[in-house]
This record gives C-alpha cells, sequence and structure tokens, in this order.
C-alpha cells in the first residue's frame, strides 16, 4: 500500500546515507510487518531476526514473511519451541533474553533486525537484547511511541524516524475500515450515574446489563455475525458481566496462549458474540473480524484508547465498517474522548468543544462521530472544568517532542506535531522563556529588555485572533 512504498523509500534513503537504525511509527492495521518483510526481501540478508512480546505475534509475522519470501527456513524461539538452527528467526523476548540463549548467539550473527512493538523497548529484557546484537540494520516497529514512563524510544534509533503513519492518516488513505462512534450515556437509572467510585454490583447489575444490550442491538454491526470486544475495568467484571451477557467470554491475564487463540476462533465462526476484556487487547492481537467495540471503563489514556478502537479497524472481507459504542459515565478525564478521535492534541478548549458538535466534518474518510446530548454535556463539563495549562500537561509534551526532534522544541514544534497548543502553554508563563527556564536547566540567559519584548509579543500577538497579528508575526 501507499504506506509501505513510501516508507520502502525511506528506508533506503537511510542506508543509503550510512544509518544502521531506523523507527516505523504506523497505526494499527497498516501493514508494518508487511513493510519489514518487503524491506528484508530487498536488503536480502542472509539471517534475520524478529522480536516480539507474545506468541502470536510471532505466528503472524512468520506467515506474512512465508508469503512473500518463501524459500528460507523458519524457526520459532519461545517456551516450547527453540528452533535456531534456521536462516529467519522469530524470537520470543523473554526467551531470547535469557542469559544461555542469547550467549549461544555471535553478536553479529543477524545482519537484519527486527523488533515489534518497540514502544516496549524502555523494559530491561528489551533492552538487554538490543544492545547485545550488532546488525548490519536494525528496525523498530510500533503504532504508539508514546510512553507513560518518559522513557525515549526515538533515541534508541538515533531519531530516524523512516514513516510515520497515525489513525487519521490511516483512514484517509483507506488502509482501514470506516468507524462509526456513538457515544452514549451509560446510566443505571435517573438518580445514578457511573463514575470511577460506582461499585462492582452497579457495573454489573441487570439495568446496565439490558442497557449495553439494547444499545448493541440498536447500533447494530456489519457482517453475518455480531463479534464484539468489550473493555472494561476490572477482571472481576468482566467475568460477571460475561456470565451475563449472551455467547460472552471473558478473557484476561490469568488466561493461557492458547486460551485466548481459542476464543478468537469461536469469536470468528460465531460461537461467540462478546469477548470482554481488561487491557489485554489492546495491542498485539490481530482479529479482523471484530466489527463492534464496547468500552465500559474510565478514558485514563488517548494512547490506550486509540489502541482499543484500533482493535476494531483491521479491514476484513465480510466488514464494511466498525461500530464503536462508547458508554461515557461522569468521568474525570472524560475531556481525552474528543482528543483520542480527533488526534488533535492541542488542549484548545474551543478546538475540542467543535469537535464535540461537528466531529464527523473533520474525521477523514466516510467515518462518522455522534454523541448523545447528555453525553456530550458530560465532557463539555469536564473540558471547562479542566485546568490544561499546567505545569504537567505542557511537560509531557514537551518530553515527548525533545525525544522525538532530539532537541529543545521550539514553539512552533508544538504546533506543528498537533502538541499542545503554543496559547495553552502561554497562559501556563509570560513567554516561553520562562516555561524553558522550568524545564531546562542551562538555557542561555535573556535581559529585562528581552524578556519583556517576549512577553509583549507573546501576550498581544500569539493568540493569532486577528489578521493584523498574524501579519506581525510574519514581519
Amino acid at each position: 500500500n501507499k504506506m509501505q512504498i513510501d516508507g520502502l523509500h525511506n528506508l533506503k534513503v537511510l542506508r543509503e546515507n550510512g544509518e544502521k537504525k531506523s523507527l516505523v511509527i504506523s497505526a494499527t492495521g497498516t501493514g508494518k510487518t508487511y513493510l519489514a518483510a518487503f524491506d528484508v526481501k530487498h536488503v536480502k540478508p542472509k539471517k534475520v531476526l524478529f522480536i516480539a512480546h507474545r506468541t502470536n505475534i510471532l505466528n503472524a509475522a512468520i506467515k506474512t514473511f512465508k508469503s512473500i519470501m518463501p524459500k528460507q527456513k523458519y524457526g520459532l524461539l519461545d517456551a516450547n519451541h527453540k528452533e535456531t538452527d534456521v536462516d529467519f528467526l522469530f524470537a520470543m523476548i523473554n526467551s531470547i533474553s535469557k542469559d544461555e540463549i542469547l550467549n549461544s548467539f555471535n553478536v553479529k550473527e543477524f545482519e537484519y533486525v527486527i523488533f515489534d512493538e518497540i514502544h516496549h523497548g524502555g523494559a530491561a529484557t528489551y533492552l538487554k537484547v538490543f544492545n547485545y546484537f550488532k546488525p548490519e540494520f536494525l528496525l523498530g516497529l510500533t503504532a504508539t511511541p508514546e510512553r507513560n514512563d518518559n522513557f525515549n524510544i526515538y533515541d534508541l534509533f538515533d531519531n530516524n524516524i523512516a514513516h510515520e503513519v497515525r489513525l487519521q492518516d490511516a483512514l484517509e488513505n483507506e488502509l482501514l475500515v470506516p468507524f462509526h462512534y456513538y457515544g452514549v450515556t451509560d446510566i443505571i437509572n435517573e438518580n445514578v450515574e457511573i463514575s470511577e467510585e460506582t461499585d462492582i454490583n452497579m457495573l454489573t447489575s441487570e439495568q446496565r446489563v439490558e442497557h449495553i444490550l439494547q444499545q448493541s442491538n440498536h447500533y447494530s454491526y456489519s457482517g453475518d455475525n455480531l463479534a464484539c470486544l468489550v473493555f472494561v475495568s476490572s477482571i472481576e467484571e468482566a467475568k460477571i458481566l460475561a456470565n451475563k451477557l449472551p455467547k460472552a467470554l471473558a478473557l484476561t491475564g490469568q488466561n493461557t496462549e492458547q486460551q485466548r487463540i481459542e476464543a478468537i476462533k469461536q469469536l470468528e465462526n460465531g460461537q461467540l458474540n462478546f469477548i470482554l476484556t481488561v487491557d489485554i487487547f489492546n495491542e498485539g492481537i490481530d482479529i479482523p473480524c471484530i466489527n463492534q467495540v464496547i468500552l465500559l471503563r474510565p478514558t485514563e489514556s488517548s494512547i490506550v484508547y486509540i489502541q482499543q478502537i484500533g482493535r476494531g479497524l483491521r479491514l476484513s472481507k465480510n466488514k464494511e465498517f466498525v461500530v464503536i459504542i462508547d458508554f461515557i459515565g461522569n468521568y474525570k478525564k472524560n475531556f481525552l474522548i474528543p482528543i483520542a478521535l480527533s488526534g488533535n492534541g492541542s488542549y484548545d478548549k474551543d478546538e475540542l468543544k467543535f469537535f464535540l458538535k461537528y466531529g464527523t466534518n473533520q474525521v477523514l474518510g466516510e467515518s462518522t462521530i455522534n454523541f448523545e446530548h447528555i453525553a456530550e454535556q458530560k465532557i463539555l463539563e469536564k473540558i471547562d472544568a479542566t485546568n490544561f495549562s499546567t505545569k504537567a500537561m505542557i511537560k509531557k509534551d514537551y518530553d515527548e517532542l525533545k525525544n522525538k526532534l532530539g532537541r529543545i522544541p521550539m514553539l512552533i514544534d508544538f504546533y506543528i506535531n498537533k502538541k499542545i497548543n503554543p496559547n495553552v502553554i502561554l497562559k501556563y508563563k509570560n513567554n516561553y522563556y520562562e516555561v524553558l527556564e522550568v524545564f531546562e536547566d542551562n538555557i542561555e540567559q535573556l535581559n529585562i529588555q528581552e524578556q519583556l519584548y517576549l512577553d509583549f509579543i507573546s501576550r498581544m500577538f500569539t493568540p493569532a485572533k486577528r489578521v493584523h497579528d498574524i501579519f506581525i508575526l510574519k514581519t
């Protein structure tokens, strides 16, 4: 596809310029593994190592690589397999990171090494393997390089980003199915609202189960059978709801890999209609048949939110679109919903409110966004009540940008990269220099007059609400 053509060209150019590492950032379902396989075919290495953190990812990757290069000898290294005398080795990180296994390989054994889901790269096991091998070329694949612990994934790859395709780009290029999003009110009755404090009995009550089924039936699905993935807050909630919903099963971290594979098969063939889970299907799982995603949990992270709705976006023969039903309670971080759906991390309150009203006009392709009136009001209240111009909010985006760019970000970098809006930043301090003084130890000192100039420009012209503001800034 278009993403892969561009990515392959950029990887070729990077290597021609003497680079030995690169990162590919690409939304779930856009063909990252195929891109890696196409690049390996182009480079023609004798030995390749592909590393991931789940056996199902490795098996899917082997299938992909075999479809392009069937003549090579393939092997799997995990808890149950040790097929290492091969051309292309697909290894579980927990297995290859063991000293006795890792040390059995020469550091230059593999000419081409690929790390899938490399946003886990800050883990000790990943770093151990990453630093051990010295390949001719090293490729990292991820849909979400941003991390909550601020580990710098970009630095691992010398800030070489071969290609970056986010959700909005993938939808525009029809690499994913369109989604129809419905933000509905998560309410048990007129007197009880769902919130972070709601107890398990309320969350699993007959009234709520009836409400969930009613909305699932009402908004329906595309395809022959309902194949719905339901994200909930706790393992206990998943298990109780699975007993109350028809043809449903709870899958959690307590289940084995084999049990997960079997459950996915049952969803695909119609034996199951609902799989309820907490976090285990956020990433690294390929279930193209999913035609409905239900969110029954508070939104704590826009990254996780996109990972979860992304489970239903993969192209499938029998599916024209996916239905996303988001049960919106009185949650503290409801403002993250329009941020995640729009891909706009500006935290500009006017832009967020505009998206709530006219979201369908702002998402690309045939996708649609609809909020029930009460659900919309809940989000509006959270937007109005939340102060986005705080040190913590700005520092998060500042650190992400600094990691990505490999330098201190300029104010315009936030705008270009769809991060927190410069206007929001300048409500925290009088000017960006004062922000940098908080975040950095060795900033060049400005005199009082220079600071006053910055104050004046920041206060008077940066909002750029009037035509002449823009002309003055440009001049």
